[in-house]
């Protein structure tokens, strides 16, 4: 299993995508959002990521 750590930074949800299409099929994966502030301003959803 791998498990993605992953900030809610442009540039880390922008290269979950890639990660994601490489290990698919390959091995069960998530990741996990850390380091959540209420003062961010970046929305996306899981389904924004592909």
């Amino acid at each position: 299993m791998a498990v993605i750590p992953t900030k809610p930074t442009p540039d880390d949800l922008d290269a979950v995508g890639p990660v994601i299409r490489q290990l698919r099929g390959v091995v069960p994966m998530a990741f996990v959002i850390s380091q959540i502030t209420n003062k961010g301003s970046v929305h996306r959803t899981g389904t924004d990521i592909r």
